[in-house]
């Protein structure tokens, strides 16, 4: 490829990198939102890395200096730190399907497919560790391709140690060491020993830093990670289909078409990919929790250079006017037809009363439209939620909060001053601890739940306390200790007596 060559694909990456990120930046979050998202925007200000399997150094470290350097509101600073990596991410896939197959039409389609794609985009907009790991990985991809046609040890060892350094933004990266040892094995390479000893240097040096701040100080982040993980089951191949069929819509058959021509013309090269697709698609499927869907985005990124292959070969078929034609159609696909079908979802979903999702309900946010829809321009939910909810707490009160209302509390009481008089407190259900802290909190505070949600003890909670409305959260009023109580939480105008006076 000669210069003018390179200047061509550098100043198509970049028009393709801008153009999302305009998008994103069009439809980014504007403040924080809930659980993960308004911890994220929280340790962006503070700096602090979390423990386990919740550290993320890397991504705490860029977000944190941006939001020192942005005169902006936290919460908005690390938003977009979603959208400046998801924008980088779209130009270098640009850049690695164009080299692999030849075909800038192709890295526009393979671009732009990701760009749209629902979990992407989801995650483009919100404070969220995602797009930085798939810079990551990404890069990764690109430096051993570049690594494949030129067997330059630098490459090798900047893929490795980037690998390794790309452990501080996920782990997910783990799910393509069986990959990234069959490309390091199967590429042809003059001085073996010496590719094999630079690969494992890089790696070494990149995962240190990984070493010393997340696996020793949290050694039982494996744990936590095994805890969570079982056999595939009917249900989440069920669902991973739908989720497929979500991101990428009309372009699955050229994706799978892709992935055949790939295994025709380059054979190791899709081992390579299917080895990255198969170790992230079984991981996502086997791993129980409710953002299940996000651990695809690997997949997903894999499934884009395929489409990128199936476009540039069905494309070398055609010429003229329907080679043209055919393109434009390629590129409605990919960036016309999501935005409209994700906005046309959630509106059927709810005029049908049907929720398909197990997003916890909180006030101010339809799920439907929340998870399914990925723009976020304009959404305050969380915030009128919590500023709200501090507003109306008495002097000096305690709430107990379950994840999901508790990190926007944290982070208006952290991040702005609001309200620092108010204990916040998470304790997870059935261990016994719910009730205990509320009594000795009600000796000296009003106590109150943020709910009456299966994350808190009620069964327990309601022997002792009184649970009422109180604006947007409820107030625990210690039951009297004089007054009969023959059944676990019932007494008079508790919720077991009035379920017992409706039936």
């Amino acid at each position: 490829m000669n210069r003018r060559e390179l200047l061509t694909l550098a100043l198509h990456s970049l028009a393709i990198s801008g153009g999302v990120l305009l998008l994103y930046l069009a439809t980014l979050a504007p403040t924080v939102l809930w659980g993960d998202d308004a911890e994220f925007q929280r340790l962006a200000f503070t700096g602090r890395v979390g423990a386990g399997v919740r550290s993320y150094p890397l991504w705490v470290a860029v977000a944190h200096s941006l939001s020192r350097w942005l005169p902006a509101e936290a919460a908005w600073s690390a938003n977009l730190v979603s959208a400046l990596c998801a924008a980088l991410v779209v130009g270098v896939l640009f850049v690695l399907v164009s080299g692999l197959t030849h075909s800038r039409p192709a890295g526009w389609v393979a671009g732009l497919a990701l760009a749209f794609s629902h979990t992407f985009w989801l995650h483009a907009v919100r404070a969220e560790v995602y797009t930085l790991f798939l810079l990551g990985y990404v890069l990764v991809l690109a430096l051993l391709w570049g690594w494949r046609l030129r067997p330059a040890g630098g490459l090798l060892l900047a893929a490795f140690g980037l690998a390794g350094l790309t452990l501080l933004a996920h782990r997910l990266l783990l799910t393509a060491w069986p990959a990234l040892g069959y490309w390091l094995v199967r590429v042809p390479k003059p001085r073996p020993g010496r590719a094999y000893a630079l690969a494992l240097a890089g790696l070494l040096l990149g995962g240190l830093p990984f070493l010393l701040l997340v696996l020793l100080p949290g050694r039982g982040a494996a744990g936590e990670i095994e805890g969570e993980l079982g056999l595939v089951r009917l249900r989440d191949v069920g669902l991973g289909l739908g989720f497929w069929g979500y991101q990428f819509l009309f372009l699955l058959p050229l994706g799978v078409w892709g992935a055949w021509r790939q295994w025709r013309a380059d054979r190791p090269g899709a081992v390579f990919l299917g080895l990255l697709w198969g170790g992230s698609v079984l991981f996502a499927l086997s791993f129980r929790v409710n953002d299940q869907y996000v651990f695809y985005l690997p997949a997903y990124l894999v499934f884009a250079v395929w489409l990128g292959w199936g476009a540039a070969d069905w494309l070398a078929r055609l010429a003229g006017r329907a080679r043209a034609v055919w393109l434009v159609g390629l590129l409605l696909l990919a960036a016309g037809a999501p935005p409209l079908v994700y906005r046309l979802t959630p509106a059927a979903l709810n005029y049908l009363d049907l929720d398909l999702l197990p997003g916890r309900d909180v006030p101010y946010r339809d799920n439907n439209l929340f998870f399914l829809y990925p723009p976020k321009a304009g959404y305050d939910g969380a915030r009128r939620y919590a500023a709200e909810v501090l507003a109306s707490l008495p002097p000096d009160a305690a709430l107990l909060a379950d994840w999901t209302p508790l990190q926007p509390l944290l982070y208006l009481q952290v991040v702005e001053g609001v309200r620092p008089d108010v204990l916040l407190v998470q304790i997870h259900p059935g261990r016994g601890q719910q009730l205990p802290w509320l009594l000795a909190q009600s000796r000296t505070r009003p106590v109150f739940l943020a709910d009456l949600e299966r994350y808190y003890d009620l069964a327990e909670i309601e022997t002792r306390f009184e649970l009422l409305p109180y604006g947007l959260v409820y107030q625990a009023l210690p039951y009297p200790p004089s007054t009969p109580c023959t059944a676990v939480g019932w007494w008079p105008g508790s919720k077991a007596a009035t379920s017992t006076a409706r039936s």
